[in-house]
C-alpha cells in the first residue's frame, strides 16, 4: 500500500507541472505515450506467438 501511496504522490506532482504547460502538448505525450506502449505490447505479443510456436 506504501508504494502505491508514493507512486500517486509522484503522479500528482507530475499532473501539477504538466497543468502548468499548454493542453496541447500534455495530449501530445500521452499520444506519443500511448503509441509506444502499445508498439512495444505489439511487439512482445508477436514474440511470444512466434517463441511458443517455436518458429
Amino acid at each position: 500500500m506504501e508504494v502505491l501511496k508514493g507512486s500517486k504522490m509522484i503522479t500528482y506532482e507530475i499532473d501539477a507541472q504538466q497543468l502548468k504547460k499548454p493542453k496541447k502538448t500534455i495530449l501530445e505525450a500521452k499520444s506519443k505515450l500511448f503509441l509506444s506502449v502499445s508498439l512495444a505490447l505489439i511487439l512482445l505479443a508477436f514474440y511470444l506467438i512466434f517463441k511458443v510456436e517455436g518458429v
